[in-house]
C-alpha cells in the first residue's frame, strides 16, 4: 500500500500487486494496508487466495462471512470474487481489477476460490482435519486438469501432443533439479562475508585520527533541531513524506517536531 501510495505521488502508471492467503486476512496488517490505501485512493491490487484453511483452521474459524463480503465496508474499493479454478474467469476479474486500480478510483481486491491440492506444508497431514471424500473432492477439482480438457475439447491440442509437452516440461525441471544437486555446497568459512564492511577501516583498527564532534551556531532544543533537520532533509529530496498520525496540519504532532 505505501509503494502504491509513492506510486501515486510520483504520477506513474503503476499498479502494485501483493497476494496473500484468506487466514491472513484475519491478521491487522491485512486490514490497515486496505485502511491506508482506500484512504489515499492508491493504485494496489490484492490478491487473496481462498482456500478456505489456514493451515489446518477451517475458515469458518476465521471468519463470519466471505472475504469479499468482509472487505465491501471498505469505500474506494473494487471488490471482484473469482472461480480461482477457471483460468478465463480468473482473468476477466483480474482485468477489472486492473481498471479500478490504474484508473484512479481506489484500490482493488481479487478473491479467488480456489483448493489446495496438498498439504499446507511437507508436514502437513491433511487427513487429521479433513475426510477422504473432502480430499478426493478437492482433488477432482484440479484447475490443471480442468483447462487441459478444455484446450482438447476446443481443438486446441490433442491429448498426445499434451503429455509430450508435459514430458518435456518434467525433463527440463529434473534436468535443472540434477544441475543444482551436483552444485558444490557453499563453504561455511564464506558465512560472514558481505555482511559488514571489508576493506580498510582505519577507524576500526586504531591506525586512524578520530575527530571529535564539534557543533558550532546557536545552541536549539533537541525537538527543535530534529524539526530543523527534517525541513533540511524534505528540501533536499522532494521524494519524502512525513506520514503518521498527527504529524500535519500545522500542528507537527504532541512536540511540534514535524511542524
Amino acid at each position: 500500500a505505501g509503494r502504491a501510495y509513492g506510486a501515486k505521488l510520483d504520477g506513474t502508471d503503476e499498479v502494485c500487486y501483493v497476494s496473500g492467503g484468506d487466514a491472513g486476512c484475519a491478521q491487522g496488517e491485512f486490514h490497515e494496508a486496505l485502511n491506508f490505501a482506500t484512504i489515499h485512493k492508491s493504485p494496489v491490487l490484492f490478491h487473496v487466495e481462498d482456500n478456505g484453511y489456514g493451515i489446518s483452521t477451517p475458515a469458518s474459524q476465521e471468519r463470519a462471512q466471505p472475504v469479499e463480503q468482509w472487505v465491501k465496508g471498505y469505500n474506494n474499493l473494487g471488490v471482484y470474487a473469482c472461480d480461482g479454478l477457471d483460468l478465463f474467469a480468473s482473468y476477466e476479474a483480474f482485468k477489472k481489477a486492473h481498471k479500478h486500480a490504474s484508473g484512479g478510483k481506489g484500490p482493488a481486491i481479487v478473491v479467488s476460490h480456489v483448493v489446495r491440492l496438498w498439504g499446507h506444508s511437507s508436514s502437513d497431514n491433511r487427513k487429521l482435519y479433513m475426510t477422504d471424500e473432502q480430499i478426493a473432492e478437492e482433488q477432482a477439482k484440479d484447475p490443471n486438469k480442468k483447462l487441459r480438457d478444455w484446450i482438447i475439447e476446443n481443438g486446441l491440442a490433442e491429448d498426445d501432443e499434451l503429455v509430450a509437452l508435459e514430458e518435456q516440461v518434467k525433463a527440463e525441471i529434473d534436468d535443472a533439479a540434477d544441475r543444482a544437486d551436483a552444485k558444490p555446497h557453499p563453504d561455511p568459512a564464506d558465512g560472514p562475508l558481505n555482511v559488514f564492511y571489508e576493506g580498510d577501516n582505519p577507524l576500526q583498527d586504531g591506525s586512524g585520527d578520530v575527530t571529535e564532534p564539534g557543533s558550532t551556531g546557536e545552541k536549539v532544543p533537541m525537538i527543535e533541531a530534529i524539526n530543523h533537520a527534517l525541513h533540511e532533509e524534505f528540501e533536499r529530496d522532494e521524494h519524502l513524506v512525513c506520514w503518521g498520525q498527527d504529524v500535519q496540519d500545522g500542528k507537527g504532532g504532541v512536540f511540534g517536531a514535524t511542524k
